[in-house]
């Protein structure tokens, strides 16, 4: 069986239960199955248009990164819903084929929606994937994913309102693409780094 797994991406570039979770699952399913990752990745500032790209594998699985995702908000919320939910063609029809191709899952196992073109997640259905979604950051939930209120206590009352308050301070699409660019994910680890910000 083919297993195809999205999300936020592999340690030490991502952290926290989500991936940890994930990528433990993975490699427990590559002694029995054909596993590949696909992941949210950087940006090009010269194109919007995604594209699947290569990565090293991790243990046995097959690892791609998303070149221009949606944008991935990870704790920061979402100021404008309508960029991120809005229909858009960022694949060619040909990138999509090229990609089922090379992977040709059985199942697509979503861990988040963080970052997933929507009309991927359609050419897959259409080809007959299987798709199994675990919220594991509640995402599709809560666009902060923490059940926060604007007022620092537990959201009790899922609304429309509620939400666009409590994320009408959230940064921009631009400051979340420049944070979640390769730059900073791969400076984020590094010793000298940490020290200057301590």
């Amino acid at each position: 069986m083919r297993i195809l797994h999205y999300t936020l991406g592999l340690p030490p570039q991502r952290s926290g239960g989500l991936t940890r979770y994930a990528t433990d699952l993975m490699i427990a399913q590559s002694a029995r199955h054909e596993i590949a990752l696909l992941y949210p990745g950087g940006y090009n500032i010269f194109s919007r248009s995604c594209k699947f790209v290569k990565q090293h594998a991790y243990a046995q699985i097959q690892v791609y990164s998303l070149q221009n995702p949606v944008v991935v908000p990870l704790l920061y919320g979402i100021s404008t819903p309508e960029k991120i939910l809005r229909p858009q063609s960022r694949f060619s029809k040909d990138t999509m084929e090229r990609f089922y191709e090379a992977v040709h899952p059985d199942i697509l196992h979503l861990h988040t929606m963080m970052g997933l073109p929507m009309e991927l997640l359609a050419f897959l259905h259409e080809k007959g994937v299987k798709i199994v979604y675990s919220t594991h950051d509640h995402f599709g939930l809560c666009p902060k994913v923490n059940f926060i209120d604007r007022s620092g206590m537990i959201c009790t009352e899922a609304s429309g309102e509620n939400c666009a308050a409590c994320n009408n301070k959230a940064p921009s699409s631009a400051f979340l693409r420049i944070r979640n660019s390769h730059l900073l994910l791969s400076l984020k680890n590094k010793s000298w780094v940490r020290k200057m910000w301590k």
